[in-house]
């Protein structure tokens, strides 16, 4: 079913880069977030041995890098997000579409005999 559903989406000419352009953006976008959950795991180690340690200049250090990873994070996150939600409208448009498109089209006689002639209450 997904291969039906999702090689028309990505082959798809009206669509087919905006498609991969938001597939590219959404993945980038989840390893740069966790690229940086990563560093601010490795920033919380150095920051407990600089504790440890008592290293006044080390622990400051790390806690600048860490409130800029902190910053940084929910923007990432923000932006995956954002990314996320236009990936998912994009293919919601292009299943409506295709939906659509198979359901009112020139060999649907019933839906024209509906609209030609409004008094036929039911065309079935």
């Amino acid at each position: 079913a997904i291969w039906k559903l999702g090689v028309p989406f990505f082959s798809d000419p009206q669509a087919r880069f905006k498609a991969w352009g938001l597939l590219v953006v959404n993945v980038s976008l989840i390893l740069i977030e966790v690229a940086l959950i990563f560093l601010v795991s490795v920033d919380q180690k150095y920051f407990t041995n600089a504790l440890a340690q008592r290293n006044e200049e080390k622990f400051w250090g790390t806690v600048c890098h860490l409130l800029l990873l902190i910053m940084l994070l929910p923007a990432a996150a923000f932006l995956k997000q954002l990314a996320s939600g236009t990936f998912a409208l994009e293919w919601r448009r292009h299943l409506t579409h295709k939906l659509l498109g198979r359901y009112i089209n020139d060999d649907q006689s019933y839906y024209r005999l509906k609209m030609d002639d409004p008094s036929i209450d039911n065309p079935d």
